[in-house]
């Protein structure tokens, strides 16, 4: 393999040993137990290029092996694929070194690319539907045109981009800094009881950080304990095998 993408040589190492491992059958074999050619299926495994989600899934399934190592290989090498097609330029910060609008954007794209670059119809789909997160706003979230201010449709984001349930609170709280400046305001205990009272109420749960925590993860945890006692078409699974519960159109 001649390739620079570190993550995609694993996954292609990965999909061959998985092969070895389950007894190395033909590739004309893995293609009667996929569904997929055997070329297609040969290729993947080559390192030549980022395959497809469905033909790593497809070749995984063949050899028996687990999907959620397989997803997360996969994602790896998508997304160093995507920063690498773009020119150098400062990494993306995380969520806790999230300032302002900038670095706001910057954290959303790269959130976007390690959860394997979704297309925006699938992103429109795991947020609820087109009310909390249009397929057109999507695509100027991860093109740095704009951010999410409003917070149902940050939180829908996230979940399109398949974030845990537990990394939610540090998502809202970057969230939060990044509006309190744009709005020349600060965040945090040292904010003023005059600036409170005109502020909404979504804005002072998001500029209380403990609250927030506390109040988002009681919600979080109660939206997913509806989503699983009813259908599986309710919610969205997440990567870490928690649920996103749809959003309701009210």
């Amino acid at each position: 393999m001649t390739t620079g993408n570190k993550a995609l040589r694993k996954l292609a190492v990965w999909l061959r040993g998985q092969r070895e491992s389950n007894g190395r059958p033909t590739y004309r074999e893995l293609a009667e137990r996929s569904g997929l050619h055997a070329t297609t299926l040969q290729r993947a495994a080559s390192g030549e290029t980022v395959p497809s989600l469905k033909t790593v899934r497809a070749y995984a399934r063949a050899c028996g092996a687990s999907m959620k190592e397989a997803d997360a290989l996969w994602k790896q090498a998508r997304c160093e694929q995507r920063r690498s097609s773009r020119e150098g330029g400062q990494p993306a910060p995380s969520p806790a070194l999230v300032h302002d609008r900038r670095d706001l954007s910057a954290a959303l794209r790269d959130l976007y690319e390690r959860a394997g670059s979704p297309s925006f119809r699938q992103m429109e789909e795991r947020a609820g539907n087109h009310r909390v997160l249009p397929r057109s706003t999507a695509h100027r979230i991860v093109t740095k045109q704009t951010v999410p201010w409003d917070r149902r449709q940050f939180l829908g984001f996230l979940r399109a981009c398949e974030v845990p349930v537990a990394d939610v609170p540090c998502w809202l709280d970057a969230w939060a800094r990044a509006r309190a400046y744009e709005e020349g305001r600060r965040v945090g205990p040292t904010s003023s009881r005059r600036d409170d009272r005109w502020a909404p109420t979504w804005w002072r749960l998001a500029s209380e950080t403990p609250m927030a925590k506390r109040m988002l993860l009681d919600e979080a945890r109660r939206m997913s304990r509806r989503s699983t006692s009813g259908s599986a078409k309710q919610g969205v699974a997440l990567g870490d095998g928690s649920t996103w519960p749809r959003w309701s159109r009210n």
